[in-house]
């Protein structure tokens, strides 16, 4: 009980729940927002076949970040390891939707390819958070704390699994209505 009253646990779970909430977001629409919104500026290059490598990128991206990240957090410590998934994950985040505005306005293949890396960092950060927060939580908390602290923490993911696919959903229906009045 006394955990959740610590600003670590909230700040651990912040990012941990940011991170899970645009990773939960992508990998629910990264299909279907390849084949409907790339497809269309980039038609030769971005098939279902393109789409379908998109989706098994994302899947070994969320692998080598459980795998990479959490070695790299060995070495520099947890709490350095969620600076960088705070801190790094910012200009990633920022520069996904100006790739997309990009591709659909000029129908060039470097903002697909910043798109992609980007995306991909995204979520090699939300399987390296999924890796490395008990760790971080035993150093915070103590290691007999971990389960019922992780446990609790859990509850960012729960909630991302839910927002993260409503709030790229808005997004996507928002951009579509600027776009609609933009022709009228």
């Amino acid at each position: 009980e006394n955990i959740m009253r610590t600003p670590q646990f909230w700040g651990v779970w912040v990012t941990f729940g940011s991170l899970a909430c645009t990773g939960v977001g992508v990998i629910a629409v990264a299909k279907t927002m390849m084949g409907d919104i790339f497809a269309g500026a980039l038609p030769h290059l971005v098939t279902d076949s393109f789409s379908t490598t998109f989706v098994a990128a994302i899947s070994a991206a969320n692998l080598g970040g459980r795998l990479v990240w959490s070695t790299v957090s060995d070495f520099i410590g947890r709490k350095s390891m969620f600076a960088v998934f705070t801190i790094g994950s910012i200009p990633l985040f920022l520069v996904v939707p100006y790739a997309v505005e990009q591709v659909v306005a000029t129908g060039e293949l470097l903002p697909l390819v910043v798109f992609y890396a980007s995306t991909l960092g995204i979520i090699s950060f939300f399987g390296g958070a999924y890796a490395a927060t008990p760790a971080y939580e035993a150093d915070l908390f103590g290691a007999k704390n971990v389960g019922a602290s992780h446990g609790r923490m859990l509850t960012a993911s729960a909630v991302a699994s839910v927002a993260g696919p409503l709030a790229i959903t808005h997004q996507r229906g928002a951009a579509s209505q600027r776009a609609v009045k933009q022709l009228l």
